[in-house]
């Protein structure tokens, strides 16, 4: 739907003992940078969150909405293609054959 969009994903991963696995930052054709996705492993598999700040009540707000559930899913599915090919390349980077 969004042919002429083009979206660079780039993935930070994260050590750490949480359920967010990675954070990740898209550009949007080189004029818009979002940071602050996040890759969960939950329950039933891996998801993205959208980025998201602090209230004052110590509540989780999303401060990026998608407007149509096509681009909410182009979006989550860049992402997540984005962290499964930095996992790819940490592999191969871990077997010597970079």
């Amino acid at each position: 739907m969004y042919e002429n969009m083009n979206m660079e994903v780039k993935i930070k991963a994260l050590p750490t003992n949480s359920n967010v696995v990675a954070v990740a930052s898209i550009t949007f054709n080189d004029c818009l940078v979002i940071d602050g996705f996040k890759i969960i492993d939950g329950a039933n598999g891996l998801f993205v969150g959208m980025p998201s700040t602090i209230n004052a009540f110590g509540n989780y707000r999303d401060v990026v909405f998608p407007i149509t559930a096509e681009f909410h899913e182009e979006m989550t599915q860049a992402v997540l293609d984005g962290y499964y090919a930095a996992i790819k390349r940490a592999v191969r980077v871990l077997e010597g054959s970079y």
